[in-house]
């Protein structure tokens, strides 16, 4: 993959920040609540073949460009406060390590919104039926062997659940790190 767009650096970072403060390991809630969660979620979901509809995309797609867009402007105040920062004190060296972490949370956020988007376009290459639902083929042929698969609720709805749960919580996570950058001196 080309350097220029390989975002394995956003997603190193993002998982960085999930490590506690005090003693610098890894944070087992954050890892529980952050990951953990949404995957037993989606999980639970395609169990019971839960499947999402042209209506719930439209607003997904809505919702993630929103904010995408939003989150784009946030990173470069991000920055723009960072570069304003004198190290000169351990509130100041506290509140650029906040901005960093701030900065990795809002890249991951953006990179889960883009890649719920693009499921979500990819999905909608398929027609729906009148109440709006996808009408996907659950067989695959490849030569002479079939394989039946229910792509919707085992691929696209797992995956753009997933994604739209992280891009939740990690909003959740940035949301509380504004708050503490506001209060620090």
């Amino acid at each position: 993959m080309s350097n220029k767009i390989n975002v394995s650096v956003i997603i190193k970072d993002h998982l960085n920040t999930l490590k506690n403060h005090s003693n610098g390991k890894i944070s087992v809630i954050d890892i529980l609540v952050l990951l953990i969660l949404p995957l037993a979620i989606v999980v639970l979901l395609a169990y019971y073949k839960y499947a999402i509809n042209k209506e719930f995309v439209s607003l997904v797609v809505n919702f993630s460009s929103i904010v995408t867009s939003l989150l784009i402007n946030v990173l470069v105040l991000i920055y723009d406060q960072y570069s304003k920062i004198a190290q000169e004190n351990n509130a100041q060296n506290l509140k650029k390590i906040v901005l960093e972490q701030l900065f990795s949370n809002v890249s991951y956020t953006i990179l889960m919104g883009i890649i719920t988007v693009i499921f979500c376009l990819l999905l909608n290459i398929y027609p729906t039926d009148s109440n709006g639902n996808y009408q996907i083929p659950n067989s695959i042929s490849i030569g002479e062997y079939t394989f039946t698969i229910h792509l919707m609720g085992m691929c696209f709805t797992p995956i753009i659940l997933f994604f739209l749960l992280q891009m939740i919580l990690t909003l959740f996570m940035a949301l509380k790190r504004l708050h503490i950058i506001f209060f620090a001196v």
